[in-house]
C-alpha cells in the first residue's frame, strides 16, 4: 500500500468541477503514478464489468480474478507496458494500432513479443505489415487455425500426423470425452489419453478373465442372453415360489380359483393391455404348496412372452426341455449363470466396450498411446510462443485503453471534460424534454438506489430493452436540470448507448431531490396553484355530490308521496332568509379580500419609487428564500461518489456535482436562433372571460400607475390648487372654539 511519500516527479493539479484533482498530461504522469499518494487518487478500485472499455483489457489488469481492478494491479500493468515500449508516449493518443517498431527489442521480452507479432501477421496473410491493431492481435482463432501446434497441450485429429493416430484421437473424444483447444476445435490431451488407455487395461483385463474361468461364459456368446432372460423374469418367479411356501405355512395364503369382481374391480382402467401395472403386479400363476411354476400354461398373460424367451434361452440350453420348473431346478439354474452375474458386476472399463476388445487390443498393443503422448509433448514446446501471442494481444490492448483507464481512476478527469464521456457513462437517456448524459448500469435496481440515496442527486432508475435483439439491462440517470413536474414511475423514454444504438427505456424507480435552483425557485408558486387546483378540484366534487344526493333525496320524496297519496302540487316554497345568510356571507368574504388587496395595493403605492422594487425583491425571497436555499444546501452536498460505491467501485473522493456541472450534464430544449416560432395556434378557441380579466386588470393598472405619478407630480400637468371657500359667521363661530383649544394644546407644557 502506498504510504505519504516525497514525489520527484511534477504532478499539475487542476480544480474542475468543485474537485481538486491530479491532471494526466503525458506518459511521463502515467509512470510517475507509483509515486502520487493514493490519497490523492479519485479511486481505488473498479469492478471488470459494465464500463465502457474492453472487458478483456480489465480482466488481463485484474490478475488475481476478483472481478476488481486495485491501484496496485493497475500500476503493475503500467509498469509492464512502459517496458515494452521503446517510447511510451505511445501509449497518449489511445489508438488501436501498434506499430512494431515502437516495441523494445531491447528488452529480452520485448524481443520475444516482437518475433510473435510477426508471426501472428505471417499467419493472418499480412507479411511485410508494419502495425497490427487490436482486432487482428485478438482473432487467436485465425491465428492458430493454419498451425499444427499452438502450445495449449490439446492435438486434434487433423494435427495427428498420420491416419492411424487420427483414428485413434477420434476413438478417444467417442469413448472419454474431449476438450477445446485454443482455436475452440474438440481433441484431447494428456489427462484423457490417460483415462483412455487405463479403462482400456481393465477392460482387456475383465475379458481375459472371462476367457481363463469356464464357469463365466458357461454358454459361451450366448451366456449374456439367457442372464439376460433370467433377470427379467427374477423378481417374479421368486415371488412365486414364496408365496407356495407361504401356502404350506397357512392356507389362507392359498388364492382363489378366480378373481372375485372386487379384485376385477380395483383394476381401475376401462381399457386393459399389457402396460397396466394391475395386471403385471398378479402373481405369475396360481401358487400352492409345492407346487411347481407352469412354463406352458396357467400363467398370467401379461407374463407369457417373458417367460417363453427365458424358457429358450436359459432353461433349456442349461437344464434341457421342459414344462414347468420347480423351486430346485430355479436355484441350480441361478446358480449356474451366478459367476457371469459377478463377472458382469465388476468394473470392466465400460466407457471403451463399444470399441470391441479387438479393437482395445489393437490400440493397447501398437504403441499408439506413447505417440499420442509424444505429440502432445510437441505441442507444448509451442507453449512460450503461443503465450507471447496472448501477450502481444495484451500489449496492443493497453496500448489503446491504459491511458484511458488512468484518466477514469486516478483521477476523473474524462468526466469533468465530458470530452469523451467517463468509461463509467452508458449513455445519453432523452425523457421529458431533456437529455440526461450521466447514465450508470445498474444490476440491482432497489439495491442500487438504497445506497445511492446518499448522493443527494435526482435519480430514475429506468429498464431498457432492445425489442429486435431481445437485450436487456437498467440504468440509473442523474437529472440536474429543468424541473419534475411530470416525472413518474411508468414515464418512457429512448436511450441511446455508447455505440449509438436505441433502447426503449421505461423508469421504474424515483429518488427524488432538488434538480437546480430554477426548480426550487418556482417550487413554492407551483405548490400553491396546485393547492388551489386541489381545493377546487374537491369543491367541485363535493358540491355534485352534494346535488346528486339531494336530487336522489327529492326523487325517493317523491316516489313515497306519490305511493301515499299524498303528493304535493305546486313548487316548493322559497327560503329567503337562508339564501339572504348565504349571499350576506359571500358578500362578506369578498369584501374583505377586496379590502385587503386595497391595503395591500394602497401600501404600495405609498412606497418611493426606488422601494417598490426592494418590496417586490423581498416578497420573493419571503416565498421561494426557504425552498432555494434548502435547493443550494442539497446540491453543495449532490456527489457522484455513492452512485458508483453501488456499482462496486471503491472511489477515494466526494467527487461532486455542482450546480454549473450538473447542468451541463442535463440539456434541455432550445429553440435554434435561425428558426422562426409562429406563435399564433389556428386551434386554439378564444377566452373571452380571460380577455376581460385581463383588460379589467391593464385599465386598473393604467389607473393606479397614472394616479400615482399624479399626486407625485411626474406628469407634465400638475394638480389643481384649492381654492379657499368664504365661510359664514356662523360657521366662523362654530370653528373659534376648536382652533382656540388647538392653539391652547399648542402652547401648554407637557
Amino acid at each position: 500500500m502506498a504510504s505519504s511519500v516525497v514525489s520527484e516527479h511534477r504532478w499539475q493539479f487542476v480544480t474542475t468541477g468543485g474537485l481538486v484533482q491530479v491532471r494526466l498530461r503525458n506518459a511521463r504522469d502515467l509512470l510517475a503514478l507509483s509515486q502520487l499518494d493514493q490519497k490523492l487518487w479519485a479511486a481505488l478500485s473498479c469492478p471488470t464489468e459494465g464500463l465502457n472499455l474492453d472487458p478483456a483489457t480489465l480482466r488481463d489488469i485484474d490478475e488475481d480474478g476478483d472481478g476488481r481492478v486495485r491501484a496496485q494491479e493497475l500500476l503493475q500493468a503500467i509498469a509492464w507496458t512502459g517496458r515494452m515500449l521503446k517510447d511510451p508516449e505511445v501509449l497518449v493518443p489511445g489508438d488501436a494500432t501498434l506499430r512494431l517498431s515502437s516495441i523494445n527489442d531491447a528488452d529480452p521480452e520485448g524481443k520475444r513479443l516482437k518475433a510473435s507479432a510477426l508471426r501472428i501477421l505471417e499467419a493472418l496473410g499480412k507479411e511485410g505489415a508494419e502495425e497490427l491493431s487490436a482486432a487482428d492481435a485478438s482473432d487467436s482463432k485465425a491465428i492458430f487455425a493454419t498451425s499444427r501446434f499452438n502450445g495449449d497441450g490439446v492435438v486434434q485429429a487433423e494435427a495427428a500426423g498420420s491416419p492411424a493416430l487420427a483414428e485413434a484421437i477420434t476413438d478417444i473424444i467417442k469413448t472419454v470425452g474431449s476438450v477445446e483447444d485454443r482455436t475452440s476445435k474438440p481433441g484431447v490431451n494428456a489427462e484423457l489419453v490417460e483415462t483412455f488407455f487405463k479403462e482400456a487395461e481393465t477392460y482387456r483385463a475383465w475379458i481375459r478373465r472371462s476367457r481363463e474361468d469356464a464357469s463365466i461364459l458357461v454358454l459361451g456368446e450366448d451366456t449374456a442372453a439367457a442372464h439376460d432372460a433370467l433377470e427379467a423374469v427374477r423378481a417374479k418367479i421368486e415371488d412365486y415360489f414364496l408365496r407356495c411356501r407361504f401356502a404350506a405355512f397357512d392356507a389362507r395364503f392359498m388364492p382363489p380359483e378366480k378373481l372375485d369382481d372386487a379384485s376385477i374391480a380395483a383394476l381401475g382402467e376401462p381399457v386393459l393391455s399389457g402396460e397396466t401395472p394391475a395386471l403385471a403386479a398378479i402373481p405369475l400363476a396360481s401358487p400352492g404348496v409345492g407346487r411347481a411354476l407352469p412354463l406352458n400354461e396357467g400363467l398370467n398373460p401379461v407374463w407369457v412372452s417373458r417367460i417363453a424367451a427365458f424358457q429358450k434361452r436359459a432353461i433349456e440350453p442349461l437344464l434341457g426341455a421342459r414344462t414347468e420348473l420347480t423351486e430346485k431346478d430355479w436355484d441350480d439354474l441361478v446358480a449356474k449363470l451366478a459367476p457371469f452375474a459377478a463377472w458382469k458386476a465388476e468394473p470392466h472399463g465400460g466407457v471403451v466396450e463399444p470399441l470391441g476388445i479387438d479393437r482395445v487390443e489393437a490400440l493397447l498393443s501398437n504403441g499408439t498411446r506413447a505417440a499420442l503422448e509424444e505429440l502432445i509433448a510437441q505441442d507444448l514446446t509451442w507453449k512460450q510462443e503461443a503465450e507471447d501471442v496472448f501477450l502481444v494481444d495484451r500489449l496492443v490492448r493497453y496500448h489503446r485503453d491504459l491511458f484511458q483507464l488512468a484518466r477514469n481512476y486516478v483521477s476523473f478527469q474524462d468526466f469533468y471534460s465530458q470530452q469523451p464521456p467517463a468509461i463509467f457513462q452508458a449513455g445519453t437517456l432523452y425523457i421529458d424534454t431533456r437529455s440526461c448524459d450521466l447514465c450508470v448500469r445498474v444490476n440491482d435496481v432497489n439495491a442500487h438506489a438504497a445506497a445511492a440515496a446518499s448522493s443527494q442527486g435526482y435519480l430514475a432508475y429506468c429498464d431498457l430493452v432492445r425489442k429486435a435483439t431481445g437485450e436487456k439491462m437498467s440504468i440509473v440517470a442523474v437529472l440536474s436540470n429543468g424541473d419534475a413536474d411530470h416525472m413518474r414511475v411508468g414515464r418512457n423514454g429512448v436511450f441511446y448507448d455508447r455505440k449509438n444504438r436505441d433502447w426503449d427505456a421505461t423508469v421504474v424507480k424515483v429518488v427524488e431531490n432538488p434538480m437546480s435552483l430554477r426548480q426550487a425557485f418556482f417550487s413554492p408558486y407551483k405548490k400553491v396553484a396546485k393547492l388551489i387546483e386541489t381545493q377546487i378540484s374537491n369543491f367541485a366534487s363535493s358540491r355534485e355530490q352534494a346535488v346528486d344526493a339531494q336530487a336522489k333525496t327529492a326523487v325517493e320524496g317523491g316516489t313515497v308521496a306519490l305511493n301515499e297519496g299524498t303528493a304535493r302540487v305546486g313548487p316548493t316554497s322559497f327560503d329567503v332568509a337562508k339564501f339572504a345568510g348565504i349571499f350576506a356571507a359571500i358578500g362578506l368574504a369578498i369584501g374583505a379580500i377586496s379590502g385587503a388587496l386595497a391595503a395591500l395595493l394602497s401600501a404600495f403605492v405609498a412606497l418611493s419609487w426606488w422601494q417598490m422594487p426592494l418590496a417586490l425583491l423581498g416578497l420573493l425571497m419571503v416565498v421561494s428564500g426557504p425552498s432555494v436555499l434548502l435547493a443550494w444546501l442539497k446540491l453543495r452536498q449532490r456527489s457522484l461518489a455513492p452512485i458508483l460505491d453501488a456499482n462496486g467501485w471503491a472511489v477515494n473522493s466526494r467527487i461532486p456535482l455542482s450546480v454549473g456541472f450538473g447542468e451541463s450534464l442535463t440539456h434541455l430544449p432550445r429553440v435554434p436562433t435561425t428558426a422562426r416560432v409562429l406563435r399564433r395556434d389556428p386551434y386554439e378557441r378564444p377566452n373571452r372571460s380571460l380577455q376581460v380579466a385581463v383588460t379589467v386588470l391593464v385599465l386598473v393598472s393604467l389607473g393606479v400607475g397614472g394616479h400615482f405619478a399624479w399626486k407625485r407630480g411626474l406628469l407634465p400637468w400638475k394638480p389643481a390648487a384649492e381654492t379657499p371657500v368664504a365661510t359664514t359667521q356662523a360657521d366662523a363661530a362654530v370653528d373659534a372654539p376648536a382652533e382656540a383649544s388647538g392653539a391652547q394644546a399648542e402652547t401648554s407644557p407637557e
